[in-house]
């Protein structure tokens, strides 16, 4: 029992690293940076207004709007999607999340389960940091709901799959070492 509270822990928490900083490490473009912002860059913020930069690195991975994969404008404008920069970094950073996440608190269901709540600390975080470093919420919510919405949904999206893989995976490996145990335990008794 003692042993399935220090992974569930170490899951949410490894979950939550790489949630936050998975985005810089997994832009192929280019390597720390992530929409135009770098992990050197977001650390000084930090450095010089605490809660500001803390906002703003909470919410850099929720950047990316999965809406933009169906609204013709970005192509229209010849602006592109940019797969490679926008969105592999957050598809990958989210889904490597949870698939630590289910890996570490072993079972699919929990792993749903604990990935949701990875991606939900998360933005209780980034609405605190708004809120205290006095960013405009009702803008974010209100005024530019699809951008918001869709960035938490490709999160969430993402997220709820590495959690149900990992949780799957580490689901299959305890039930083989336990079929192995009790086969091992069956064996031994059977020479006695």
């Amino acid at each position: 029992m003692q042993y399935r509270k220090i992974t569930t822990f170490f899951g949410l928490l490894s979950g939550i690293t790489i949630a936050i900083f998975g985005v810089f490490f997994f832009n192929f473009a280019n390597f720390l940076t992530y929409d135009g912002r770098s992990l050197v860059d977001l650390f000084i913020e930090i450095k010089e207004n605490t809660f500001v930069g803390l906002y703003e690195f909470s919410w850099i991975g929720f950047r990316f709007n999965l809406f933009n994969f169906f609204y013709v404008m970005p192509i229209i404008e010849d602006k592109g999607l940019f797969i490679l920069e926008a969105f592999l970094p957050v598809f990958f950073a989210w889904f490597i999340s949870g698939l630590i996440t289910g890996l570490l608190v072993i079972g699919s269901k929990r792993g749903l389960l604990f990935s949701f709540i990875v991606i939900s600390s998360l933005v209780i975080l980034w609405l605190c940091f708004a809120v205290i470093s006095g960013a405009n919420i009702t803008f974010v919510f209100i005024g530019n709901i699809f951008e918001t919405g869709g960035g938490i949904l490709t999160a969430l999206l993402s997220v709820l799959i590495g959690g149900a893989i990992g949780g799957g995976i580490s689901s299959a490996i305890s039930i083989k070492i336990e079929n192995k145990k009790i086969i091992k335990d069956v064996t031994r008794n059977g020479k006695n």
